[in-house]
């Protein structure tokens, strides 16, 4: 078994968050990949149901700017407990800390929105996830979300 962690671009709850007079939204959810370049948040929710990657399921946290101006994004995941395996599609740089059950990477976008998405293999636990967002250094959003078990796997 392997766990990967997919991230195309992504992140968190829906409200603005003001920082350096720029204004940031962000929210975490269900995405629907469906959009081409524009990802949407289908459902904005904190219970994220562990469905693998074979079945298209993608969920994970957008970050735009109104001004729509160039930002870099410093991500830190938080597991439960870590997985056999963790790589996020289009991250080279995935820095894995505590014992593998903590992960920090970056991404940036040239357009003022930036998507990071995540899909589940087997051995991605269940349990208290965390995200912690971080725009020039400053915590702008943390996400704490439950990865459960569906009554139907």
């Amino acid at each position: 078994m392997t766990s990967t962690l997919l991230c195309l671009f992504l992140f968190s709850s829906g409200d603005a968050s003001i920082y350096k007079d720029k204004t940031y939204e962000i929210k975490f959810g269900i995405i629907d990949e469906g959009h081409g370049a524009d990802n949407v948040i289908t459902s904005e929710t904190l219970r994220i149901p562990k469905l693998l990657r074979e079945t298209g399921f993608v969920f994970g946290f957008i970050v735009w700017s109104e001004e729509k101006e160039n930002f870099k994004v410093d991500v830190k995941l938080e597991l439960p407990s870590p997985p056999e395996k963790a790589t996020i599609d289009g991250v080279m740089d995935l820095e894995s800390l505590n014992g593998g059950m903590d992960f920090i990477y970056s991404i940036s976008t040239e357009t003022g929105r930036l998507a990071s998405m995540f899909t589940f293999d087997d051995s991605d636990p269940l349990g208290e996830w965390k995200i912690t967002i971080k725009i020039d250094g400053r915590v702008i959003k943390e996400v704490e979300f439950t990865v459960f078990e569906p009554e139907d796997n």
